[in-house]
């Protein structure tokens, strides 16, 4: 922010420690007055929505964001000239290195005392992350994530009778109700009549049974509108100490309403307090040495460590992968730049490491660090599962379903690599064209099953008895195709080892294959050719499979070498 913190509160006062956590926000806040000049920005939205514009505040937003950019930031100024709360928007910005973001954009309507509208304020947060997940998966998996990014966000505050004390503009528009027709009711008048006995009965445990305290988070209720519609609630509580005696913040909806709503409660410190406890990321405060000073709720839960035992150890002893001295210039780093986001692991009470991505921003004015930890247990495990679903297609692209091996298209890529070779080398490879005599009998007589079993024998006996960096491809069908790469440079030893090879696979493959019950013995009919300069991929298959049925028309069960010219 421009103005300094230290001529707006006591730097030590909880005004400023929430001033600073909205500054620091990893989301990108700006606020404008009604025709779009900038009146203040956070350091998120300096850094990477404004590129470090230089000045930011009093220029208006037409000139920090492209024209496209800029239409809709006035349809959102529009609305709410006429009342109207504009819906959530996702613009696309220029972000670092020539990259493009996608910002998920809310806008609120800033009113003074007397009710007129004299300005806005826009919470920015980039979701480019989540949208390229978004497109790559299938949207049944990411459904809640998103819906957690995309939900409302409702605050009010009950006192343990049950009144309402608190209740803001976003409660107001959920429910349909004003503020003054909520202040001084029963809580309950935003509940289905059938659930209000039944939850006035809950609201007492929670003030009278510390244990009841422990399902305030993440916890399911129906509520009413005044239209008499009903709704599904997710509601997190945090008790609160007030002038007046007991309460409770409810914290209603997802973190993005819920942040634009720290906006607008940010000089109380009973709304600041509940905000942190009910938030669900990570969030510690840390010494410059790592000693942790402040832990929230959502980290014990993470960690399975209690705010009294993180509040005991230093921020080193939570990292799972880094050792101390980069923890160490991690630190110094931030100290001198003031702000660094990373992905590590951290390691839970029980041993267990789960990925985070973290975020730590310094506050001069206290000396210490802000961090921010995000779970990325799931976006990890899509990323993962994604990783092995292309794996898999490349595999089916490339590979025969049946046998695993290579499939006609592989083959024809390794024989071109291979011709390279051998021009390059002036070395010569050979082309074994390989057909299972009889196999249309085995399928008709003992079945297609039996045949694929046959099959699966044959791909392994050949890849046993040819050299690694040999490749065996089936072809198609019955047929088999062997490739041997950087035989002999004269011709004449080129085909010994060619048709020793042959001769080779040719006993291997007439040894009995045991199918389940069956004891089946078949033959091969093999042609061989060499290649060393061709041209042209098919010319060198057909003379193989020349070869091969030269085989096949003079009795089976043989080897037969194409003649080259010497």
């Amino acid at each position: 922010m421009s103005e300094p913190l230290s001529q707006i509160c006591p730097p030590d006062s909880p005004e400023a420690l929430f001033r600073i956590f909205m500054a620091e926000c990893q989301d990108g806040i700006f606020a404008t007055d009604t025709q779009g000049v900038i009146l203040m920005a956070n350091r998120s939205a300096e850094h990477w929505l404004f590129h470090n514009a230089s000045p930011v505040s009093g220029r208006h937003f037409g000139e920090l964001f492209d024209p496209m950019q800029t239409a809709t930031l006035n349809t959102m100024l529009d609305a709410m000239h006429h009342g109207i709360r504009p819906p959530l928007r996702e613009l696309l910005v220029d972000g670092a290195q020539g990259t493009i973001l996608t910002v998920q954009l809310s806008a609120f309507p800033v009113h003074d005392d007397s009710g007129v509208l004299v300005g806005a304020g826009f919470v920015a947060r980039d979701i480019t992350r989540s949208k390229q997940v978004e497109a790559e998966l299938d949207f049944e998996r990411n459904r809640f994530r998103l819906a957690v990014e995309a939900a409302p966000l409702a605050l009010l505050m009950v006192d343990e009778n049950g009144r309402i004390e608190l209740a803001n503009k976003a409660l107001e528009t959920m429910f349909g109700f004003s503020a003054d027709e909520m202040i001084g009711q029963s809580m309950e008048m935003l509940l289905p009549d059938h659930l209000r006995a039944h939850h006035a009965g809950l609201r007492h445990d929670f003030f009278s049974k510390p244990a009841f305290r422990q399902l305030g988070h993440g916890r399911e209720l129906l509520g009413q509108t005044r239209s008499g519609a009903l709704i599904q609630l997710e509601i997190a509580l945090a008790p609160i100490r007030t002038h007046s005696g007991n309460a409770v913040i409810a914290a209603i909806a997802d973190i993005s309403e819920r942040k634009t709503q720290l906006n607008a409660l940010h000089e109380r410190e009973v709304r600041y307090r509940s905000v942190i406890e009910s938030v669900p990321d990570g969030f510690l405060i840390i010494h410059r040495d790592g000693r942790i000073t402040v832990s929230n709720p959502a980290y014990s839960r993470m960690s399975g460590y209690s705010r009294r035992e993180l509040l005991q150890l230093n921020v080193a002893t939570l990292n799972a992968t880094d050792n101390q001295q980069l923890i160490t210039n991690r630190i110094q780093n931030v100290l001198l730049q003031g702000y660094e986001r990373f992905e590590t692991a951290h390691r839970r009470k029980d041993g267990s490491v789960w990925p985070v991505e973290v975020t730590v921003c310094l506050i001069p004015s206290l000396d210490e660090l802000f961090v921010f930890v995000r779970d990325l247990t799931e976006l990890k495990l899509l990323e993962e599962e994604r990783r092995q679903a292309e794996q898999q297609i490349r595999i089916m692209a490339w590979h025969d379903y049946l046998t695993r091996l290579p499939n006609r298209w592989l083959l024809i890529d390794r024989l071109r690599q291979a011709l390279s070779a051998a021009r390059r080398n002036h070395t010569y490879g050979a082309l074994l064209f390989i057909d299972i005599d009889h196999f249309k009998w085995l399928n008709d007589s003992l079945g297609h099953e039996m045949g694929d079993l046959l099959l699966i024998q044959v791909s392994r006996r050949l890849l046993e008895n040819i050299r690694a960096e040999d490749t065996a491809a089936r072809f198609g069908g019955d047929e088999f195709v062997v490739m041997l790469t950087g035989l002999s440079d004269n011709m004449a030893t080129a085909l010994e080892q060619g048709r020793q090879t042959g001769n080779k696979l040719l006993r291997a493959l007439n040894i009995p294959y045991q199918l389940r019950t069956h004891l089946y013995r078949c033959t091969p009919s093999i042609g061989i050719t060499l290649f060393q300069d061709d041209e042209d991929t098919d010319a060198i298959f057909r003379r193989a499979d020349r070869a091969m049925y030269l085989v096949k028309s003079s009795g089976r069960n043989a080897v037969h070498m194409h003649e080259h010219a010497a």
